[in-house]
């Protein structure tokens, strides 16, 4: 390759600059090829470092007219943003061999291609929300072409048209933008994923990572629409949502009966009090069974057993469920007793 010298950089100025400025971009001071481009607080600049559109035979005789057909130029490529996270690093996965080899502190996408090609590593909470469809796209075509991310998206590029300079830099300004985001779109992000992603797994591992953001009150209300959503959710979700009943018992008032009767056998004596009573106003013939095994016990404490057949009986009386039942007999007495239409 050929270092620019300046009759060099003057005729590449000449046939790139004014594509470039009609693109947009500003030109760096000085006689150099430098241009920039700032847009919604990210900042993108190419500077040519090496021009590598030399024949051979003009190498040894340069003093002869430059070629029409030797545009090919190396730029010194780099995208900044204040958004932008200072753990977060992008790059290609070296292909050691068939099967893409996980190091510790390896962020997946559940993008099994995607994972195989490119390493993320940084908050995992941040990447899954982050990486999107579109942002894998774009930040697949980087790493392919030998770009990365650690603080600033960063590389050199080869091109041999202003036009691809140009769709270049603003495709790392576009990918420096959707790394920018803000945390506060975290959290909806992963419940969109634990909602519709088509991977278990990825559904999973966003579950996880909305546990591990701690129990704000922020996220509840989106929580709370997952506790009746796919099976290996709710799991995951479970002792979550027993952690946060367990701080505020009320909020059994937010849940549907499905959630309210998951919690119900490992809940603490208060919320598993609060559930029985709610189940009194929500509760259908789903929610008997259990409702009849805590009005039959004697170890229940904290009036739960008590609570039990106050709301056993409302939702008989709501449900009108007589058929194979049983009918809540005095405290005094013992146990329940087998309703008429049973004998």
């Amino acid at each position: 390759m050929a270092e620019p010298s300046d009759r060099i950089l003057r005729d590449l100025q000449r046939r790139w600059r004014p594509d470039l400025l009609r693109a947009g971009l500003n030109p760096g001071p000085g006689p150099g090829l430098r241009v920039t481009r700032t847009q919604n607080h990210a900042r993108v600049e190419a500077t040519l470092l090496r021009w590598d559109g030399a024949p051979a035979d003009w190498l040894a005789n340069p003093v002869a007219p430059l070629p029409p057909l030797s545009n090919a130029c190396i730029f010194r490529v780099e995208a900044r943003h204040p958004g932008l996270p200072r753990s977060l690093r992008v790059a290609a996965e070296p292909p050691r061999s068939l099967a893409r080899v996980f190091a510790a502190g390896d962020v997946l996408t559940h993008d099994t291609e995607f994972d195989a090609r490119v390493r993320l590593t940084g908050d995992p909470g941040f990447i899954l929300a982050a990486f999107n469809k579109k942002t894998r796209e774009i930040s697949r075509e980087c790493v392919d072409a030998g770009l990365v991310v650690d603080g600033t998206l960063k590389g050199e590029l080869r091109c041999e048209r202003p036009a691809s300079l140009v769709v270049w830099l603003q495709k790392m300004l576009d990918l420096v933008r959707r790394l920018a985001m803000s945390t506060d779109e975290v959290p909806p992000r992963l419940v969109r994923i634990c909602e519709r992603h088509p991977q278990p797994a990825a559904r999973a591992d966003a579950l996880r990572q909305l546990a591990a953001l701690g129990a704000e009150a922020r996220l509840w209300p989106i929580l709370r629409r997952l506790v009746v959503g796919p099976a290996e959710v709710q799991a995951l979700l479970h002792p979550l949502v027993a952690e946060w009943l367990a701080a505020e018992p009320a909020r059994v008032a937010e849940l549907p009966e499905e959630a309210l009767l998951a919690q119900l056998d490992a809940a603490s004596v208060p919320v598993r009090l609060a559930i029985v009573e709610r189940l009194a106003v929500v509760g259908t013939a789903v929610a008997l069974p259990a409702l009849r095994d805590l009005a039959g016990t004697f170890f229940e404490r904290g009036g739960v057993r008590s609570a039990a057949r106050s709301s056993l009986e409302q939702v008989l009386a709501r449900t009108h469920d007589r058929v194979g039942g049983l009918s809540v007999v005095p405290e005094a007495e013992s146990g329940l007793a087998l309703v008429d239409d049973d004998l």
